[in-house]
């Protein structure tokens, strides 16, 4: 049985300058974990964080097993 673990981390930052000044901030955290068994198993794990200023703060946590028999 073979276990890899792979973890990417992206982060990006966007800054909108208009009429008021708006900073936005999207950091994406991206974890993907593979698990290889007898039985294929696919693992995702999505964080999303959502961060945004003057503003309420959006955390979003997205988990998908794909298991495949």
């Amino acid at each position: 049985a073979l276990t890899r673990t792979r973890s990417h981390a992206h982060t990006h930052t966007h800054i909108h300058t208009g009429m008021r000044s708006h900073t936005h901030t999207h950091t994406h955290t991206y974890i993907h974990t593979h698990a290889h068994t007898r039985t294929y198993k696919h693992a995702h794990a999505h964080t999303h964080i959502h961060i945004c200023a003057h503003k309420r703060t959006r955390t979003h946590t997205h988990t998908h097993a794909h298991p495949y028999t």
